[in-house]
């Protein structure tokens, strides 16, 4: 059994930082070889930017991996570092009390298929709340279950909602994978979609995606024509188009990426820095970083949101609200001007609050603080202007305002007046915005509806950028989902 000491938690600490040092080091072998085969002409430039992404969505994974064990596992993570060479047998046995060979490897140093299954559970069910779904997979694995003229398409698009015509009555998502009954050409067929084959989900209609690039296929990635099913064209990103071809009893494939297009969605989720606002470069470091810590089961922020000096990211803290219960937890986001999710930390889930132990929930907010420092020494973090909240009366919906500034947001429409001469800025916002009704269970006919309303909003004037929370309303038996903080920028 692991001591809790402080000097054995130092060192599970400096092992953790050393085994995602580790791993890092070796994906980068990957991407310097395909680095070299893009420079000497056997790869393509998206090949090789591919690499990069892999590289970059593995070491997310192994960060995630141990930082969780740290609180879960600490003696599975000291056993990873004795096989990476990172620590000594005879350390071991002084910390643990027992031989590595009798204590469970964590598999930090492993490259699993699967490591994103949970990741993309979670996404697929926060997308299909929002509406249908197109979920682009690899239909060659053999553990795809599709119908046969499909089985050799790499970039197969399958349409999945919970109010379809006619409807998906078997819709499952577990830890294993998205299925249920699609209806092609009229004819009812069982779909399975193991998370290992899938790699890309949109919501119809909307213009950005989630991509996970290291389940990508190779061919896919580098521009290789994939052996497309006879009857079936691929449409480079027309919805309208793909909507003509679409009876009102099908639920099939509705949409197939190009090269073109999947390579722009795998640039917006790379998390580059966009260019400075201004063509200069961050300057000194403005303030004091941002801080979180866990007390007496609550959790203290401060300096959140905080934007970029350069106004490039925005790092917001995430909170939900957890149904009936209410129970604390804490996810750090950081987003660029365009609202899409750069960097993703689960620091604590509501789940963690009462099956761990408060050292171990100490480590989980150490990482977490690390990470803020690290974002901080990058990007020169300036905490956000509050605004003060208005609530909905009869004489108008909810609103927020302060110095000089007024934020007024409806389904669809913002609009921000700075108080200038300057004409108030007005823009549309998308539907996602907004959380689609849908039934109270999959056998309910009553539907859960969630009004939504201007929560609270964070303001840089110099930066031109705004953060929105979007709040929603619930009821006893329709748990109103949480706050959704939104990124708006001019």
């Amino acid at each position: 059994m692991l001591e809790r000491d402080p000097r054995t938690l130092t060192r599970l600490q400096a092992v953790v930082a050393a085994l995602i040092e580790h791993r890092m080091s070796t994906s980068l072998v990957d991407v310097e070889r395909a680095l070299t085969r893009w420079r000497s002409g056997a790869h393509s430039a998206l090949a090789a930017h591919g690499a990069v992404l892999r590289h970059a969505a593995r070491c997310e994974r192994t960060v995630e991996r141990v930082t969780a064990a740290a609180g879960d596992r600490p003696e599975g993570i000291l056993r990873d570092a004795v096989d990476a060479g990172l620590m000594s047998e005879d350390e071991f046995v002084e910390l643990v009390g027992k031989p590595s060979r009798e204590v469970a490897s964590i598999g930090a140093l492993i490259d699993e298929k699967d490591a994103s299954a949970s990741d993309k559970k979670r996404t697929l069910e926060t997308l299909l709340a929002r509406g249908p779904v197109l979920v682009h997979v690899d239909a060659r694995r053999a553990e795809v279950s599709v119908p046969p003229r499909f089985r050799a398409d790499a970039s197969l698009v399958l349409r999945f909602g919970y109010q379809l015509t006619p409807a998906i009555a078997d819709l499952t998502i577990d830890d294993d994978a998205i299925a249920g009954t699609l209806t092609f050409s009229g004819q009812p067929f069982h779909c399975v979609l193991p998370w290992t084959a899938v790699y890309a989900a949109m919501v119809e209609g909307e213009q950005r995606g989630t991509v996970w690039p290291e389940d990508v296929p190779e061919d896919v990635l580098t521009g290789a024509e994939p052996q497309i099913a006879p009857g079936l064209t691929a449409v480079p990103a027309a919805p309208a188009q793909a909507r003509g071809v679409r009876s009102a009893a099908v639920s099939r494939v509705a949409l197939v990426w190009s090269t073109a297009t999947l390579a722009a969605a795998l640039s917006t989720c790379a998390p580059a820095d966009p260019p400075p606002l201004t063509g200069r470069r961050p300057g000194k470091r403005s303030g004091a970083p941002p801080r979180i810590a866990w007390r007496d089961r609550d959790i203290a922020i401060s300096g959140l949101p905080a934007v970029a000096d350069d106004g490039s990211v925005v790092v917001v803290a995430y909170r939900d609200s957890d149904g009936g219960r209410g129970n604390p937890n804490l996810t750090l986001l950081e987003k660029d001007r365009g609202d899409r999710v750069l960097r993703r930390v689960e620091v604590i889930a509501a789940n963690d609050v009462d099956r761990l132990e408060s050292s171990q929930i100490a480590l989980r907010f150490d990482a977490a603080s690390s990470w803020l420092d690290e974002r901080h020494a990058a990007k020169h973090l300036v905490a956000m202007v509050p605004l003060d909240a208005h609530p909905q009366t009869d004489a108008g919906p909810a609103y927020a305002s302060g110095l000089g500034v007024s934020v007024h947001w409806q389904p669809s429409t913002l609009t921000i007046d700075l108080g200038s001469a300057a004409a108030p800025i007005r823009q549309a916002t998308p539907a996602s915005w907004i959380i689609a009704d849908r039934p109270l269970c999959a056998s309910c006919t009553e539907i859960c509806h969630n009004d939504a309303f201007l929560g609270g909003a964070h303001v840089d004037r110099k930066r031109r950028i705004a953060v929105l929370l979007i709040s929603y309303r619930g009821s006893d038996t329709c748990w109103e989902p949480g706050s959704q903080p939104h990124v708006v920028a001019w």
